[in-house]
């Protein structure tokens, strides 16, 4: 083959394969994308309403799971009220155990006992 020859079989081997072979013209493929373009459309107000949907449960949710915190946080403070309640009580009963132990120890004429 004659130099001339293979630069024509390369320009031929070149045009074919950057040639668009797929049987669709320009205007067929601008006229899919928009197709394309247009069903995704179609289906954004469906997504949409979904969303919201979405979104309205996941409020729901979550006022849900608040309140449930806020009740077990009442819960936990009344508890704590009542401990603080008990914790006074045994106060005054340890502070009436003291004086009982004073007058015992009166009766019996120890010398009072002293603080440290």
């Amino acid at each position: 083959m004659k130099a001339s020859q293979i630069l024509l079989l390369f320009i031929v081997i070149f045009v074919l394969a950057t040639s668009d072979i797929s049987g669709e013209s320009e205007p067929e493929l601008a006229t899919t994308e928009e197709k394309h373009k247009q069903n995704v459309l179609d289906e954004l107000p469906d997504l949409g309403e979904e969303l919201e949907r979405y979104w309205v449960e996941l409020e729901k949710n979550n006022k849900g799971e608040l309140g449930g915190i806020k009740m077990e946080l009442m819960k936990h403070k009344v508890e704590l009220e009542g401990h603080r309640g008990e914790l006074e009580r045994h106060k005054e009963e340890l502070k009436r155990h003291k004086e009982e132990l004073e007058r015992h120890r009166e009766k019996l004429g120890l010398p009072p006992e002293q603080k440290e």
